[in-house]
């Protein structure tokens, strides 16, 4: 029997009493039900050791040594404790507690000693996870560290960190010699697109075409104007002659241009040359030269008989600055040269000359 002064307390735990009186050589006592583990067994007034009996199936208790006859065995069963929509206020201390259903705190949990959440123990300021770890966030996921530092690490080595200093981002390899290397996959293949040679001051190795936009170049050596390079081409153009008229097998010239610097050659295969009338000049450059004084530059000529039957005649050419156009001089003076009328004329020249 059970029983309370005053309010009966909630929740609460109850017992159950059965008594026994043993036949002889009697061991097993079938019970209402107990909880194994929550059982009490007295024989004759005298409390068992659980070594002395076995209760384990729920129903029945068995005595390791039989009783004998009119022996009295107690069995007393307890229910176990349980708390349900409970509410603690100040300090609750428990050694184990299983919580089947949600355990809703509106308060700090403090666990010293750390937690355990299936592969993952979080114990002071770090988090152990035993597999894989997975941040799977619907926003965003933000690192934010006071300190300026992100580290990463592999088995407690450091390979690579994110700082901040003065506003600016830096990323850092801090093994000795070891690259950056930035990778993708192409085509299904994964390929280098771009390694930092960290042993080679940094080097930049592109695995393929560098691409510049419009009006955008390099510095090469330096940071001042004369270190920029923004330009380069190849290409052709149609060459035109004065003081005569030609009849010419080819009249495309090819050039490259490099930044100001401009290449071309020049050659006509077998032509004609008729009336003839004042000086000579190839009209129609790719750029216009340079307005300098030092920007007449002198043109190199082969297997020229354009202005006559020897080929060492009118081998001097230049392109005349501000211009388009190249002058040919006679050999050793300083007057202009005409061509000569003529048939299986052949001219070949080249030059390279700065732009304006």
């Amino acid at each position: 029997m059970s029983g309370y002064i005053g309010s009966t307390p909630v929740p609460q735990a109850t017992q159950h009493r059965e008594s026994f009186t043993a036949t002889e050589g009697q061991t097993s006592f079938a019970t209402a039900g107990y909880t194994p583990q929550f059982v009490d067994v007295y024989l004759n007034g005298s409390h068992l050791s659980p070594a002395d009996f076995v209760a384990t199936n729920g129903s029945d208790v068995v005595l390791v040594v039989a009783a004998s006859a009119d022996d009295v065995c107690d069995i007393i069963s307890y229910s176990p404790f349980e708390v349900a929509g409970a509410t603690f206020t100040g300090t609750t201390a428990v050694d184990v507690a299983t919580v089947g259903g949600t355990l809703a705190v509106t308060g700090v949990v403090t666990a010293n000693a750390g937690v355990v959440v299936d592969e993952m123990t979080l114990d002071a300021d770090t988090l152990t996870a035993t597999d894989d770890f997975i941040i799977d966030a619907a926003g965003d996921i933000i690192l934010d560290a006071d300190d300026g530092d992100i580290i990463l690490k592999d088995g407690g080595t450091i390979f690579g960190q994110f700082s901040i200093s003065s506003g600016d981002l830096f990323v850092t390899q801090p093994t000795q010699d070891k690259d950056i290397i930035f990778r993708g996959n192409d085509n299904d293949s994964f390929i280098s697109a771009l390694t930092l040679d960290m042993s080679d001051e940094g080097a930049a190795i592109f695995n393929s075409t560098i691409k510049l936009g419009t009006n955008r170049g390099i510095y090469i050596g330096g940071t001042g104007s004369a270190n920029y390079l923004e330009d380069y081409e190849e290409g052709t153009f149609t060459i035109s002659m004065t003081g005569a008229s030609t009849s010419r097998t080819n009249a495309q010239a090819v050039y490259t241009k490099v930044g100001n610097l401009v290449t071309f050659s020049y050659y006509t295969l077998s032509s004609s040359v008729s009336s003839t009338s004042g000086y000579a000049t190839i009209t129609g450059l790719p750029f216009t030269a340079k307005n300098h004084n030092s920007a007449d530059v002198p043109c190199t000529i082969a297997n020229n008989t354009f202005f006559g039957g020897s080929a060492t005649v009118g081998q001097q050419a230049f392109v005349a600055k501000n211009s388009t156009i190249i002058y040919f001089m006679n050999t050793g003076t300083a007057s202009q040269a005409s061509f000569v009328n003529g048939s299986s004329k052949y001219l070949g020249i080249t030059g390279t000359y700065m732009t304006a």
